[in-house]
């Protein structure tokens, strides 16, 4: 995705409680991530998971998340350009 000149995509997935198919939800991550969709699970109030998603972050509270929510967005960018 680095070297790729094509413009990149970026799927911010806020949740706030685990999928209820581990698996597919994984698979479809994978995908994405495959057709160059970089999917990015913000979790909040989550006490921990099995590493369901490539990339994920967790927060324990939605104050938590959007206080730090534009630092998020800016590494991000900063990161795919």
């Amino acid at each position: 995705m680095a070297r790729s000149e094509h413009l990149r995509k970026v799927l911010l997935v806020l949740c706030d409680d685990g999928p209820d198919n581990v698996h597919e939800v994984g698979k479809l991550s994978q995908m994405l991530l495959s057709r160059g969709i970089l999917t990015v699970h913000l979790l909040v109030g989550v006490h921990g998971t099995p590493d369901i998603y490539p990339i994920e972050l967790i927060y324990t509270s939605m104050e938590e998340c959007l206080e730090q929510f534009g630092e998020l967005l800016a590494l991000i960018v900063g990161h795919t350009k």
